[in-house]
């Protein structure tokens, strides 16, 4: 008895069963806006697509397809400022506003690209963070690089979350003519941080930090620079601000980098703040000190 029955449970199992369709959303071609605003700045930004384009047999997987016949729109405070305009650079374009954007203001910015749905993202500028002492002293090298004790305090603001991220450069001169031409040049450090687990004692060229342990006090941060000139030129501090999406994004960004590659790690998904599409639309406070010595 047990038998039949089993046997017209399968049965009607088998008789139940519909085939459906899944309509999958390709995810291989999806517009991506990528917008840091930065306080004092002009805002810019670049309009791209999902996956690499088909652009012949020579196609490096790194290649995007740029946008250049969307309709960008600036707002301010939810007050429309003007739409953004198109420099063509042939192999790449960007979209460039005329106005800067001010600290503690709000943007919200749409893009429209045809044949997609209108993209839009918006994020704060926040204030720039207080800064206090910011100073370097070299320490021998068990290397030919040289390399330097840096310390930097902060002046968190109390009552609010705040994010961070300090990154550190010597500041080149190069004289070809009769002009001087000065660039930063990034350089590793370690962080000499306790709480820093994931990367303590291992270089790299950013360390990212929120107000979670030190709400409202002054924390300072110590790491160790890495120089390839031995410190020959001024070694600069950049401190900046983040909001909470901006962290996210250049946070999860900086993570994927350093653990996608790896068969071993679980991977990282980069933070998105942008409707009908990918990317980011970030606000950000950059400051430069000079590390005295």
């Amino acid at each position: 008895m047990k038998i039949r029955w089993m046997l017209l449970f399968v049965l009607i199992a088998c008789s139940c069963r519909k085939q459906m369709t899944v309509d999958l959303p390709d995810q291989q071609h999806k517009p991506v806006i990528n917008l840091l605003i930065a306080k004092d700045s002009l805002v810019i930004t670049q309009l791209s697509y999902t996956g690499t384009p088909n652009l012949g047999p020579n196609t490096q997987p790194w290649t995007r397809e740029i946008v250049k016949n969307a309709t960008v729109k600036l707002y301010e405070n939810d007050v429309f400022q003007e739409e953004l305009q198109l420099v063509d650079l042939g192999y790449n374009a960007v979209y460039k506003s005329t106005l800067r954007a001010k600290p503690g203001a709000n943007y919200h910015v749409t893009a429209k690209i045809p044949g997609y749905p209108e993209m839009e993202g918006r994020d704060s500028v926040p204030q720039r963070v207080v800064v206090g002492e910011v100073s370097m002293k070299e320490v021998p090298s068990d290397d030919r690089r040289g390399r330097a004790n840096v310390s930097v305090q902060l002046y968190d603001r109390p009552g609010v979350k705040n994010y961070y991220r300090i990154r550190l450069y010597e500041q080149i001169s190069v004289q070809p003519g009769n002009i001087v031409y000065n660039y930063l040049q990034p350089i590793p450090m370690i962080s000499t941080d306790p709480f820093d687990i994931l990367f303590n004692k291992k270089e790299r060229n950013e360390f990212f930090t929120n107000d979670a342990l030190y709400n409202g006090r002054s924390p300072r941060f110590n790491f160790i620079a890495v120089s390839e000139l031995n410190f020959r030129y001024p070694l600069v501090v950049e401190v900046t601000t983040l909001t909470y999406d901006s962290y996210n994004y250049l946070f999860s960004a900086f993570m994927a980098s350093e653990k996608n590659e790896d068969v071993l790690s679980e991977k990282v998904i980069v933070f998105n703040n942008v409707h009908n599409g990918f990317g980011i639309v970030g606000g950000m406070s950059i400051d430069h000190y000079y590390a005295k010595k």
